[in-house]
Parts: C-alpha cells; sequence; structure tokens
C-alpha cells in the first residue's frame, strides 16, 4: 500500500481511548494514561490529566474526564480549566451539545454543568446523550434509560423500561429513535413517538460503538466480524434483517464512524484494518492494512475532510479525503 494514503502519523506509545475533532478543527487525542494532545497544523499541545474515562469533544476543544473525579474543558493555547471536582470518584462519561451543554456522570449520578442538583438513577449509568435538539439528556442504566428535560424544573425523568444492563446511547439525528447497546451481545431501542421497542440481537460479540449514517437511513455498528448495519427508513428496522458490509475479517470489527456528511462509514477492526465503505454500494476499501494492532478510536473532522484512526499501541493515522481519493478514485 502507498504510504501516501495517510497525511501524517504519530507515535504516542500508549493505548489510544478516544480522537475527536473540534468544530475549529484541533484534532484531539486521548490516551488512557490520561494524556491528551492537542494538535493543529503542525503545533502539538500536550496535556497530562487523570487516566482517561471519557472524552468528547465541543465547538472550540474537548471535555475530558478521568479516574481522578475531574471534569476538564481543553481548548487550544489555554491551560487547563477544571469544571467540577468529585474526590475519590470517577468520571465514567461525558456528553457535549453544540449548543454549550456538556453533562457527566459518576456512579449513578449525572450532572449537568449550570444545574447544581444531580440526576439520581437506580444504578451505574452506562452512557450519556443529548438529544439532537439538545432539549433531553439520555442516561441508560440498569433495565432502562432515563430521558430528563434540560429546561424543566420537575426532578423525575421519563423512564423508558427494558431489562438488562443499557451501556452505550445514540440518538438518531432527526431525534426520531433512541438506541442502546446492551451488556449483552445486542441492541435495543424506542422509536419516540409511541415508544415502541427496537430488539436487534444475534451479535457474535459485544457492540462497542456504532453510529448513524448521514442522512439516518443506516445505523452502522460493531460486534460483528463485518460491519452490520441496520435500515432505519420506512419506519425503522423493527422487522427488517440487517445486512452485513464488506467480507468477513478474523478479528471483529471494533469501531465504526459514519461520515458526517456522505452515506458512507469508516470502520476499524481487531487486526488493525481501517476500511472505508458506501453503504449499500460495493466491498470496503482499505485504507489502512493489517498488523494485528486494534483500531480502538475512529472520527471525522466535521466537514468531512480528514478520518483521525488510533489503535491499541498508541499509533495514530489522519487520512485526508483528497488523499483516499487520489490513490481509490476508481473505487468510489
Amino acid at each position: 500500500m502507498d504510504d501516501k494514503i495517510y497525511s501524517r502519523t504519530w507515535p504516542f506509545g500508549e493505548n489510544i481511548h478516544s480522537v475527536a475533532f473540534a468544530d475549529d478543527g484541533t484534532a484531539g487525542f486521548a490516551l488512557v494514561d490520561g494524556t491528551v494532545v492537542l494538535v493543529q497544523d503542525e503545533q502539538e499541545e500536550r496535556h497530562s490529566l487523570g487516566s482517561t474515562l471519557s472524552f468528547a469533544a465541543t465547538r472550540d476543544g474537548f471535555v475530558h474526564g478521568g479516574d481522578d473525579g475531574r471534569v476538564t474543558r481543553l481548548v487550544r493555547n489555554k491551560e487547563p480549566e477544571v469544571l467540577a471536582t468529585h474526590k475519590g470518584k470517577w468520571i465514567d462519561h461525558v456528553a457535549t451539545h453544540p449548543d454549550g451543554h456538556i453533562a457527566y456522570a459518576t456512579g449513578k449520578d449525572a450532572f449537568i454543568l449550570g444545574r447544581d442538583t444531580p440526576l439520581s438513577h437506580p444504578g451505574s449509568i452506562g452512557g450519556l446523550a443529548f438529544d439532537p435538539n439538545g432539549k433531553r439528556l439520555a442516561a441508560s442504566h440498569y433495565n432502562g434509560v432515563s430521558l430528563w428535560w434540560l429546561k424543566s424544573k420537575e426532578s423525575k425523568p421519563q423512564v423508558l423500561n427494558w431489562k438488562g444492563s443499557h451501556l452505550g446511547l445514540l440518538w438518531h439525528p432527526s431525534g426520531t429513535h433512541l438506541m442502546t447497546s446492551m451488556q449483552e451481545n445486542a441492541l435495543h431501542g424506542w422509536r419516540m413517538k409511541d415508544l415502541s421497542e427496537l430488539r436487534m440481537a444475534g451479535y457474535p460479540g459485544k457492540v462497542h460503538s456504532m453510529g448513524f449514517s448521514a442522512k439516518g437511513k443506516w445505523l452502522a455498528t460493531s460486534g460483528g466480524e463485518q460491519i452490520i448495519c441496520w435500515p432505519f427508513t420506512g419506519g425503522g428496522p423493527q422487522g427488517k434483517p440487517p445486512f452485513a458490509l464488506g467480507m468477513p475479517e478474523s478479528r471483529p470489527c471494533t469501531v465504526v464512524a459514519p461520515h458526517p456528511k456522505e452515506e458512507l462509514v469508516a470502520a476499524g477492526y481487531g487486526t488493525g484494518r481501517v476500511v472505508l465503505a458506501i453503504f449499500e454500494d460495493r466491498l470496503p476499501i482499505e485504507i489502512l492494512p493489517p498488523d494485528n494492532v486494534p483500531v480502538t478510536a475512529l472520527a471525522w473532522s466535521p466537514d468531512g475532510m480528514r478520518l483521525l484512526a488510533g489503535r491499541e499501541d498508541g499509533s495514530a493515522f489522519l487520512f485526508t479525503a483528497e488523499a483516499i481519493l487520489n490513490t481509490h478514485q476508481a473505487d468510489f
């Protein structure tokens, strides 16, 4: 493979927990040991925080949660700002919204910055996500999901019940559906207009990553030997089979990242391979060959022109749309 397929690589030397882009184009790398690296053009900044448990992008930077009980805002060319501290606790999850909302979770409690009262849940929180309009916060936990209105003075949430342990959370881009990944090898979801159930099982492994396509027509997920895709047209996926995108790999798909503007998806595997695929089209094209180092993180820039990939050994790669098209023009 031509090495020019990626425009830059970094040997960070530590397992990469998350990668993300801020709206201003700054790339953020959160390493498991708590190191956060911010990159803009050729300039790099490094910050040492508590071991990374959660990481999310904002318009101008990033929010980090660690095992030191601190929620920290990171903006390029500025000192890190501690937004909240919970001594002796872990910041398991953080969530952000383009409107500026920031939420985080520690144990059974979720907090929305700007509100003093914690949002308490019946069990440990498995995930947090603001709805697309930024009006509600969803928190997953054992036996369901709690929905909190941000501007409501009521202290009780709307609870969506379903037995089992709910972890990752994802809203449909139009807010019509809410999905959770389960402790079991399955997904669960609700159609919001009538709260009808979506039960999506049969995965060979746990689903650690999922994302909707740009137009919301497809839900791409990890957890299988291929990219597992569910249709979200004509009322949703209930009663419809998924399709598997690409050829089976020797190790499962570990992370997916749908493109923010086009109907295509990037995916990484336990083999180290990274591929790019058009939904409902042809076999994915390879943009990073396998070398037995699992891919742990993928993220597109907001304009869809750059893709970050991070792996378990700390190696990271930056791909540009221009380089991908120049190398694989015949494949698109």
